[in-house]
């Protein structure tokens, strides 16, 4: 009897435990780093000159942890507009994979309505970022044809 009461707790038992611990990992995951304000410094190309934000212009990204249902989301200001969507991210903490999901940009009222070339590519670049990597204070969205937005966190930003 004993036997099969010892087997028993290894079949049922001991994968309910490892399915518990599995679970609880999986919450503990959050990429803490990745979640707060980022301000772009540069987007950075293989093959032709870095392109600097506009002097003067506000251009931010900031990752959040979806309240009411599982996921990320983003939001940010790339003068003179909002933006916001949804993110898929993997592998996270400090390097990561993501999946950018539908864009969504408002723009603010201004004399200039029209978006500038700088905020088309930023947008157009931000779309197809396919991973991250957070070194310091410094998070990398590489996209995959070379390109970089490279963003800064910090006091003084």
């Amino acid at each position: 009897m004993k036997k099969y009461l010892y087997l028993l707790s290894v079949l049922f038992v001991l994968p309910l435990l490892l399915f518990t611990s599995c679970l609880e990992k999986e919450e503990t995951e959050v990429p803490t780093a990745l979640l707060k304000k980022w301000n772009l410094k540069v987007i950075a190309y293989t093959d032709k000159a870095d392109l600097l934000p506009p002097q003067g212009a506000k251009v931010w990204i900031e990752f959040a942890k979806k309240q009411t249902s599982p996921g990320y989301s983003f939001n940010g200001v790339a003068s003179p507009n909002i933006y916001f969507g949804d993110i898929t991210l993997s592998n996270e903490g400090t390097n990561g994979t993501m999946l950018v999901g539908d864009m969504a940009a408002t723009e603010i009222g201004s004399t200039k309505m029209l978006s500038s070339e700088f905020e088309i590519e930023y947008f157009n670049l931000l779309r197809l970022a396919t991973s991250y990597s957070i070194q310091q204070n410094t998070l990398i969205l590489h996209c995959p044809d070379g390109e970089k937005l490279i963003y800064t966190s910090g006091v003084n930003d």
